[in-house]
């Protein structure tokens, strides 16, 4: 890496020289666009320095600033103060650890506009222990920046702990002039170990802060845990107590809202079953009229029709005139006029009578007549449908026998044998009419 390239960091610092966040600049600039907004700091006024490190971790310029945020954690969006512009224009400088830093203050500032918007290290405390503490995060470096220290014979911590925190210059009996080298040599040595005694109580006085930060954090979450378990804890009882007096009441209502609803349902119910039972009877009331009325019309309208047609009937009788009719198996008939009035009615019943046949026998004959196939029926297939020769007289026709052919016929006639097999031989039974019996 380039020694000389600069990195940026943004540190946020609570009481005292306590460092309490870190990150790098492009995270604060999101944060400055709210894309993302810090919890930690809601409704707050926080300082903060931005730092610019060079590649052996050293600070070159550093500008203290503060920033805003609401309750919700984000940043003021008024908040524009130009940094690296400061930064850059820095003309003082604090020489620490071997480096000239160039730092930007609230003292340095001639722009008013940014004043509310900038402080002084001495508000928090000693400019040497701001910078020290900025160092020390440096050298832990947990934003990982990326770089590598000058080789320096510096104390540790180890050393810095062991030390004495102060140191009596040893009597000495040299001469005047090694005297005052001596003495050069022991005031560079102590303000060396008290420098680093500084340091050692100043990182110290770090970690009690941060503890105490911690400590206090944890003991604020507690009682706020504590206040709301507790509000919950009235809150509920207050919401039982106002269940356990409501309720009685409620359910008192709401049965007599109940008991009301079912008697008015009970009497609506009532009312309408007697209307629609007046209502009914008197639709059977006017139907009954209505059928009495229309039997008597009958009655009336056939006694009128009988009467004429009787006498008409009897004029034509009287002229020698005969009434003839044509029917299928039975040729013309000649029909009296007492017979006219039965041949009306049921035609098919009085040439049934004529030919000597039962109504159904002569009803299937003329269907047999009109297209004398086969009728042999199996379950499940239609009929056979063989063309068969037709039986010209209805009394020489057997149905389930004349309207089959010779396969089938044989059929049948096992089923016969078989039946009168299985009958009473003093009294055999008639032979079925209905060709469904007949059929497979």
């Amino acid at each position: 890496m380039n020694h000389t390239e600069a990195q940026e960091a943004i540190l946020f610092f609570g009481r005292g020289a306590r460092i309490v966040k870190q990150m790098m600049y492009m995270e604060f600039e999101a944060v400055l666009d709210n894309v993302v907004g810090l919890e930690d700091f809601a409704d707050q006024t926080v300082r903060a320095v931005y730092i610019e490190v060079n590649g052996y971790l050293e600070i070159e310029a550093c500008v203290a600033f503060t920033v805003s945020f609401d309750s919700e954690g984000h940043a003021d969006p008024n908040w524009n103060v130009p940094l690296r512009r400061m930064a850059y224009q820095s003309t003082k400088s604090i020489l620490y650890r071997e480096s000239n830093i160039r730092v930007f203050t609230k003292s340095q500032n001639s722009q008013a506009s940014y004043n509310n918007y900038l402080w002084d290290f001495e508000a928090l405390c000693s400019p040497s222990a701001l910078l020290e503490a900025l160092y020390l995060a440096l050298e832990l470096n947990t934003l990982g920046l990326i770089g590598e220290r000058r080789e320096q014979a510096r104390p540790t911590q180890a050393t810095a702990a062991s030390a004495q925190p102060l140191i009596e210059p040893p009597t000495v009996t040299q001469q005047p002039s090694e005297t005052s080298a001596a003495n050069e040599k022991y005031s560079k040595e102590f303000s060396e170990y008290k420098l680093q005694n500084e340091r050692l109580i100043n990182e110290l006085q770090l970690q009690i802060e941060r503890l105490k930060g911690k400590l206090k954090s944890t003991l604020v979450e507690n009682k706020a845990l504590k206040n709301h378990s507790k509000e919950q804890g009235e809150a509920l009882h207050r919401l039982r107590n106002i269940i356990e007096d409501k309720l009685p009441r409620m359910k008192k209502n709401n049965q007599k809202v109940l008991q009301e609803l079912k008697a008015r349902h009970a009497d609506e119910q009532t009312e309408w079953l007697e209307k629609q039972a007046k209502t009914l009877s008197e639709k059977e009331d006017a139907v009954q009229n209505l059928t009495e009325e229309l039997c008597t019309l009958r009655r009336d309208k056939m006694r009128l029709m009988m009467n004429g047609t009787d006498n008409f009937l009897e004029k034509i009788a009287e002229s020698g005139l005969k009434m003839v009719a044509f029917q299928p198996g039975a040729g013309h008939l000649t029909i009296s006029l007492d017979e006219l009035n039965d041949y009306i009615n049921d035609p098919y019943a009085y040439v049934a009578k004529k030919c000597g046949v039962t109504t159904e026998t002569y009803s299937d004959w003329r269907e047999h007549i009109k297209n004398p196939v086969c009728r042999f029926l199996v379950k499940g297939e239609p009929c056979c449908g063989a063309r068969i020769t037709p039986v010209s007289d209805p009394k020489q026709y057997q149905p389930g026998v004349s309207d089959r052919c010779l396969k089938h016929r044989s059929a049948v006639s096992v089923a016969r044998m078989q039946q009168q097999a299985q009958g009473d031989s003093s009294n055999p039974p008639n032979p079925p009419t209905d060709p469904k019996a007949l059929n497979g």
